[in-house]
């Protein structure tokens, strides 16, 4: 992901859709900053499954303002 400008202590909402996705899987999730050089800290604070998409809700705990790339990684376990 590009473009986000989170500051600190704020919220960040992503869906992601994937017809693979069920009501009953599990799916676990990581975020990662990657590249620049400010000092967000992105955490993953809560995954949603739907049928057919991911809810994922990530906070910046950091003492700065995110401006860098995001990665975000996540696994359909079931």
């Amino acid at each position: 992901w590009t473009g986000f400008t989170q500051a600190a202590a704020a919220t960040l909402d992503l869906t992601i859709t994937n017809s693979t996705v069920t009501t009953t899987s599990a799916v676990l999730v990581t975020a990662a900053t990657v590249g620049g050089g400010n000092d967000a800290d992105m955490t993953v604070e809560g995954v949603r499954v739907l049928a057919g998409s991911i809810e994922i809700r990530l906070k910046n705990n950091g003492p700065a303002a995110l401006n860098t790339n995001l990665l975000t990684t996540f696994w359909i376990c079931s």
